[in-house]
């Protein structure tokens, strides 16, 4: 026996049913597949995990300087819908110690991320304007999904000069000069 799975899109969700088909010497015809989109079983809904690891660098040209983010950082989940004019938040999640972070029961579509965490004393977030410059897009399509890497670029911690002792500039002397 061969299962014959069928889904459609309908709104947010995708709806699948399936039906059992016996196939021997010949193919079978008319083999009829229910498919209920009034169903309220998870079990009847195509659901994906989607999963990814969060960065910062200091330096874009050192790959040594891209550090996971905090361990706890907040990851918000958005769904684009009616194009790119609006989203849906649909969930948050926290990174672990390597940066990693999942969303799991997540329908078809097209996401947003973003990342909010703490480097040296400042507040940094990996948003949409971001992912559009990094060219990256968190798409889930039919199955689970690994999301490509964001690395968010922060300013490396610069010590400032003590404003009471400040740097005077010598003056080099040129020591060639025409003698007669």
């Amino acid at each position: 026996m061969l299962t014959v799975r069928a889904t459609y899109q309908y709104g947010d969700y995708t709806y699948a049913g399936s039906v059992g088909v016996n196939l021997y010497l010949c193919d079978q015809n008319n083999a009829d597949i229910i498919v209920n989109r009034d169903s309220t079983a998870d079990s009847d809904l195509y659901r994906y995990t989607a999963s990814g690891k969060a960065f910062y660098q200091t330096d874009k040209t050192n790959a040594a300087t891209k550090t996971p983010v905090p361990e706890g950082s907040v990851v918000l989940l958005y769904k684009v819908v009616d194009g790119q004019e609006s989203a849906q938040y649909v969930g948050m999640t926290t990174t672990k110690a390597d940066g990693s972070y999942s969303f799991e029961k997540l329908s078809d579509g097209t996401y947003m991320v973003n990342v909010v965490f703490n480097y040296d004393g400042s507040t940094y977030t990996y948003d949409n304007t971001d992912a559009k410059t990094d060219k990256l897009n968190f798409v889930v399509s039919g199955a689970d999904v690994k999301w490509k890497d964001i690395v968010k670029q922060v300013n490396k911690h610069v010590s400032p000069v003590d404003p009471t002792d400040p740097v005077v500039p010598t003056r080099i002397r040129n020591r060639s000069r025409n003698r007669v």
